[in-house]
């Protein structure tokens, strides 16, 4: 219909030039007037338009802000993570350093305690070895005296009572 309408329009000089009738007259006036109002309804709708865009641009400006401020925070938050992550591993290496001197450590004492207890066994071996020789001393000892009294007894007492009558 419009372009009929805008036909009539372009052609409405030539008509009006020829002589056209009033009624053709009308008709024209009719279609610049629906032409007008569509012209009118055209700006408005452009502004609407013009307007609805703007606000999508302020949306989209307001979307585009707010997620280059989220970026930023999960930025800043996976640098964070990122620091926890290296401090944990600091803390692993240390403690596994810590935990290696300590076996090391354990270790050496353990050395030194088989060492040590080996040392106590030999001694105490030792020690009862020499209680027993003592125990055989001390029994050649009183055997000795046995000896040596009934020898006493027997050889030098009767001299002796001989030797007194």
């Amino acid at each position: 219909m419009l372009e009929n309408d805008s036909k009539g329009v372009s052609d409405l000089p030539n008509r009006l030039a020829s002589g056209g009738s009033e009624s053709t007259l009308k008709i024209n006036e009719s279609i610049l007037k629906n032409q007008s109002d569509d012209g009118e309804e055209q700006i408005a709708l452009d502004a609407i338009l013009e307007t609805h865009n703007h606000d999508l641009e302020e949306q989209l400006q307001k979307q585009a802000e707010g997620f280059e401020v989220d970026m930023e925070a999960l930025f800043q938050a996976k640098i964070k993570q990122e620091q926890r992550a290296l401090q944990v591993e600091e803390v692993l290496a240390c403690s596994n350093a810590t935990i290696t001197e300590l076996e090391n450590h354990i270790s050496q004492l353990e050395n030194e305690l088989k060492k040590h207890s080996e040392e106590s066994s030999d001694t105490l071996a030792t020690i009862k070895e020499l209680k027993a020789q003592i125990q055989n001393f001390e029994e050649e000892q009183r055997n000795r005296q046995k000896d040596s009294k009934l020898i006493w007894r027997l050889f030098l007492v009767p001299d002796w009572n001989k030797s007194n009558e």
